[in-house]
């Protein structure tokens, strides 16, 4: 027991930091992290350490800012802390952890390392008498968040424990990110490009997208169990389910496997060769989750070809294989894409004053140079496209060929406009993401659309 005194005016709360404070499990964070170091190694490795218990033991000293606490009992704990109460934690972590989060919030007057067993009010009474008898026979056990609420007069429930089910679905539904599917449109560009599209090709695209999506939300899932500490360092990305608290790590062993049947049912009608792209999209992502996008410049090779790679998986759904110059242009084109997303990140952590972004090999410094690369992809993508454009007028394949040059100015806009706004930090998400809630690129995004079909 650590402490800095005893007496007090008001009974003292002795605060369960696993159950009422925090609102993550540390050991199931730690076992993720675990299992993310040691992902190449062979599986006993990984079943050893957590069979043995070893990731429980601290490496390096614990970072108290870095957790998800629930913050209705943090204030509630605090308001009482600044009317005179004497406040205490107690907990089954380790030594370590518990000080850690003891120092950090300065609000404690010390706190009780627990035996695993020791986790109910008689427990703490008991460890509490061992150390002072002033406060043995007259303290309030905090057990879980509701505890709060039943002794302030206020009487309302300071945590989640009465949360309706409606709360736990959104929070499923943000850490899938449903949002995000709208990058999975990109399947459907082989069947909206060609002039000989029939009903068939647009229901196998849109099992294409089902499935796409569906393995998309499994690898953001793994990715934010992974990058939990660098998360809850983010201006945004600490409002994550995952990183905020919202919903246990625990979730994701129902989560995961519930994603990867539902993926499997949509894709089992479609070509095997769709299938395969499928399992190399999946591979390429947890590979880039976990290694890749820490390696300079590389990360936006790949990011580049994860976009490109759904317009070649519709056209393995749909039988209809894009062109060279459809991949050509897509190369590009997503690189640029690839090269915004860095670049917005860059900008937030400029304004933020960091000199680099998490779990990235970028340095602010960079910011000027990724923005001159991405605009290169850019531009090299338009003039791809130009190029196609004068192809398809030679040989004739489209009824109106003409009409494709009418997209070049919308292109040259909307790629424009989004260095703009990733220059001027005010883009905080994925390119592809952000145009789908911007006016102005659904505008352009319709009218490249209208004149595709034009050109048909």
């Amino acid at each position: 027991m650590q402490n800095s005194g005893t007496g007090a005016a008001t009974p003292p709360w002795v605060v369960n930091l696993e159950h009422a404070l925090l609102k993550s499990n540390i050991d199931h964070e730690r076992a993720i992290a675990v299992i993310g170091q040691e992902i190449f190694s062979v599986p006993w490795r990984i079943k050893s350490i957590i069979a043995s218990g070893e990731f429980k033991t601290e490496k390096r000293p614990m970072d108290a800012s870095a957790l998800a606490y629930n913050q209705d009992v943090l204030d509630a704990l605090k308001r009482e802390y600044q009317n005179g109460r004497k406040l205490f934690l107690c907990s089954a972590l380790p030594y370590s952890v518990v000080k850690a989060v003891c120092d950090y919030h300065g609000i404690f007057s010390g706190f009780f390392v627990l035996d695993a067993s020791q986790n109910d009010k008689e427990a703490v009474r008991n460890s509490t008498a061992q150390e002072f008898d002033s406060i043995s026979d007259d303290f309030e056990l905090i057990s879980v968040p509701a505890d709060i609420g039943a002794l302030t007069a206020a009487g309302h429930d300071s945590g989640q424990s009465g949360a309706p089910v409606w709360t736990n679905v959104l929070a499923i539904i943000s850490a899938i990110r449903v949002r995000q599917w709208s990058k999975n449109v990109l399947v459907f560009v082989p069947v909206m490009v060609s002039p000989v599209s029939t009903t068939e090709n647009w229901y196998q695209s849109i099992l294409a997208f089902s499935a796409f999506s569906l393995v998309a939300s499994i690898s953001y899932v793994c990715n934010d169990l992974l990058d939990l500490q660098a998360d809850r360092a983010h201006p945004t990305k600490r409002l994550r389910p995952f990183a905020s608290g919202a919903l246990p790590v625990a979730t994701a062993l129902f989560l995961v496997p519930s994603l990867l049947v539902a993926a499997c049912l949509a894709a089992f009608p479609l070509a095997i060769t769709f299938q395969m792209t499928l399992v190399f999209y999946f591979l390429l992502t947890c590979l880039y989750s976990i290694y890749l996008k820490r390696m300079l410049m590389i990360d936006v090779v790949v990011l580049g070809c994860l976009y490109a790679i759904r317009v070649a998986a519709g056209g393995e759904a749909t039988g209809i294989r894009p062109s060279e110059w459809l991949i050509a242009f897509s190369v590009f084109f997503f690189l640029a894409l690839a090269l915004i997303k860095r670049q917005a990140e860059l900008a937030t952590m400029l304004k933020l004053r960091r000199t680099r972004a998490g779990n990235r090999s970028y340095r602010t410094e960079d910011f000027p140079v990724i923005a001159a690369l991405a605009s290169s992809a850019a531009f090299n993508a338009v003039t791809i496209y130009a190029v196609f454009v004068w192809f398809e007028v030679q040989n004739e394949l489209y009824s109106a060929p003409e009409a494709l040059w009418f997209a070049i100015p919308m292109l040259v806009y909307w790629l424009g406009r989004m260095i703009l706004l990733a220059h001027r930090g005010s883009m905080l998400e994925d390119p592809i993401v952000f145009g789908a809630t911007d006016a102005k690129s659904l505008i352009c995004g319709a009218v490249v659309f209208g004149i595709v079909q034009w050109a048909h």
